[in-house]
C-alpha cells in the first residue's frame, strides 16, 4: 500500500514539473536572475505538491527548486533579509575592483564607512549598494576615471572626493540624502549626474574641478555651507536655496560665472568674487559680513535687503556703475566702497540710518549722499580724485555736530584735503585743511582745545588766542624794523 502511494505522488509531481504553465526549474546559476540567493528561505503554500501540505525548503548548491507559476493564484513568500555580518563593519578599506565587487554583491546596506585608496582600476562601481550609514572617502588616486553608484540613495555622513587627478565622470542618479559633499582637487571632473530631487544635505564644497555648471538642489531650503571655488570653467550656478547658515563663498571660478539664487532669503555671511552676474532678488538679511570683490558685473541690485550684521564691502569691481541697496537701514560693521571706477555716485543707501564701524570710500565718485544717516561709530576716510566732490558734506555738518564719532574724519578731493578730529559727542576738537594742488600754498588751521564756542563748524576753528598771537607777532616785527633802522642811522 505504501509503495502504491509513493508511486502516485511521484507520478503527480513529475506531471507538475513538466507542465510548462505551472513550474519551472531554477538552478544555482539562475539565482541572481530570480532575485533569490543560496541560503534563502522560500515558503510554499498549501495545495502545492499535491497533498504534501506546507513545506519549508532551503536552496542548496546543486539542488533544484520548483517555483509556482499558477496563473490563477499568486505565490506569497517571505525572504529573510538580515544585514549580514560582513555588512556591519565600522569601516571598509577597498584597494581593488574585486574587493568592491564582492562587497556590493553581498550588501545593499553598509553600517560603516568606505575608504577607497590605492585603487587598482579606472572604474569604481558601487553596484547594488543603496545605503551607507557612514562616509565615502575616495582620495589620493590617479587611476580612477569613472565613479558609478546607480542605486545609492543615502550617505549618512560625508561624501569626500580628494586629489583624484584622472576622474572625469561621477554618476549618482538616485541619491536623495547626504550630510556633506566635499569635493576638492578633481581637476578634470567635467560630468556629474546627481538626483535633482535630493532632499537632505547640510554642506556643499566643490573646489578645483572642470565643471561648467552647478544647478539643482531645488528641494533644499537650508544649508550650512555653500562654498564653490577655483572651478575655472564654471559659468553657471543656479539653486533654490533659501538659507545659508554659516558660509556662503563663491570665488576664483570662471570670470563669466553667473550666480543666480532666486529664493535666497537669509545668509550669515556672503563673499562673492570673480562673477559676471549676481542675482539675489529675495535676500532680506545678512547677519555677518557681505562682500563683493573683483567682479565684472555692471549692476548690483538687492533692494529687499534690510540689515547687515557685519561689514559691507564693494571693492575693485571695475565695471560696476549701478548699485541698489535701498532697503538697508542698519550696518553693524563698517562700510567700504573702493576702486569701483565707474561708480560715480555713492547714493545707493538712501534709508541707511546707522553704521556700527568705520567708513572707507575711495575712487572716482563725484557725490556722496546719505540723507538718513545719523551716526557712524567709527572713523571716516573719503578719497576721490574728482574735483566735484564736496568735502564740506562731511567736515562741515549743518547741525554743528558731526555724525562721525570714531575720532577722525579725513576727506580728500581733487582740490582739497580736510581733516578733523572729533570727540565721542561729535564735537570738533582739531582740524586742518590744505590744497591738493601743488601750485598753491598749503593752508593749515588748528583750533587747539574746544573753547566753549559752538562746536562742529570747520570755519570757526580759529579762536581768540590765535588772533592775539598773530597781533603779538606783528608788534615784534614792527619793533625789529625800528631797531634796525636806528642802527643804520648811527653807522
Amino acid at each position: 500500500m505504501n509503495l502504491l502511494i509513493l508511486l502516485l505522488i511521484s507520478f503527480a509531481t513529475a506531471s507538475y514539473i513538466h507542465h510548462p504553465d505551472r513550474y519551472n526549474m531554477v538552478q544555482q546559476g539562475s539565482f541572481k536572475s530570480h532575485n533569490v540567493k543560496p541560503g534563502s528561505i522560500i515558503w510554499i503554500q498549501k495545495r502545492d505538491l499535491l497533498s504534501l501540505g506546507d513545506q519549508k525548503f532551503q536552496l542548496l548548491n546543486n539542488e533544484l527548486l520548483m517555483q509556482k507559476q499558477d496563473p490563477f493564484e499568486k505565490v506569497s513568500y517571505e525572504k529573510s533579509t538580515p544585514v549580514l555580518e560582513q555588512c556591519r563593519k565600522d569601516s571598509y578599506v577597498i584597494e581593488s575592483k574585486q574587493e568592491l565587487y564582492a562587497l556590493q554583491n553581498a550588501c545593499q546596506k553598509l553600517m560603516g564607512s568606505i575608504h577607497i585608496s590605492n585603487y587598482d582600476s579606472s572604474d569604481v562601481d558601487f553596484g547594488n549598494i543603496e545605503e551607507i550609514e557612514g562616509s565615502i572617502q575616495i582620495e589620493e588616486n590617479s587611476n580612477i576615471v569613472n565613479i558609478n553608484a546607480p542605486h545609492l540613495k543615502k550617505i549618512k555622513d560625508t561624501f569626500v572626493l580628494q586629489s583624484l587627478t584622472s576622474l572625469v565622470s561621477l554618476n549618482i542618479p538616485e541619491l536623495v540624502s547626504v550630510k556633506v559633499i566635499d569635493w576638492k582637487v578633481v581637476p578634470i571632473l567635467n560630468y556629474v549626474q546627481l538626483n535633482k530631487e535630493i532632499t537632505e544635505i547640510e554642506s556643499i564644497t566643490i573646489s578645483d574641478t572642470s565643471l561648467s555648471y552647478i544647478d539643482g538642489f531645488d528641494n533644499i531650503e537650508k544649508i550650512s555651507t555653500f562654498n564653490i571655488n577655483n572651478n575655472r570653467f564654471l559659468e553657471t550656478i543656479k539653486t533654490n536655496l533659501k538659507e545659508v547658515t554659516e558660509q556662503f563663498t563663491i570665488h576664483a571660478n570662471s570670470r563669466e560665472l553667473e550666480l543666480e539664487m532666486p529664493e535666497l532669503q537669509y545668509a550669515k555671511n556672503i563673499t562673492v568674487r570673480d562673477t559676471s552676474k549676481v542675482s539675489f532678488p529675495k535676500l532680506e538679511k545678512v547677519t555677518s559680513s557681505m562682500e563683493f570683490i573683483e567682479n565684472i558685473f555692471t549692476d548690483l541690485e538687492i533692494p529687499t535687503l534690510t540689515s547687515v550684521g557685519g561689514t559691507v564691502g564693494i571693492i575693485d569691481n571695475p565695471n560696476l556703475s549701478n548699485v541698489d541697496l535701498s532697503g538697508i537701514t542698519f550696518i553693524n560693521g563698517g562700510l567700504m566702497v573702493t576702486k569701483n571706477d565707474k561708480l560715480t555716485n555713492l547714493s545707493f543707501l538712501p534709508k541707511l540710518k546707522q553704521i556700527g564701524g568705520a567708513i572707507h570710500f575711495e575712487g572716482k565718485f563725484q557725490e556722496t549722499d546719505f540723507p538718513d544717516l545719523k551716526l557712524v561709530k567709527g572713523s571716516a576716510y573719503i578719497n576721490s580724485n574728482s574735483d566735484q566732490l564736496d568735502c564740506d558734506t562731511w567736515t562741515t555738518p549743518v547741525s554743528g555736530r558731526s555724525i562721525i564719532r570714531g575720532g577722525k574724519i579725513e576727506c580728500i578731493s581733487g582740490k582739497k584735503q580736510k581733516s578733523l578730529s572729533v570727540n565721542e559727542d561729535g564735537e570738533v576738537i582739531k582740524g586742518s585743511e590744505k590744497s591738493t594742488n601743488n601750485d598753491e600754498k598749503d593752508k593749515s588751521k588748528d583750533s587747539g582745545e574746544s573753547s566753549g564756542k559752538k562746536p562742529g563748524y570747520f570755519s570757526r576753528i580759529k579762536n581768540d588766542s590765535t588772533s592775539y598771537s598773530n597781533q603779538f607777532s606783528y608788534f615784534h616785527l614792527a619793533v625789529s624794523v625800528i631797531f634796525c633802522s636806528s642802527m643804520l642811522l648811527h653807522i
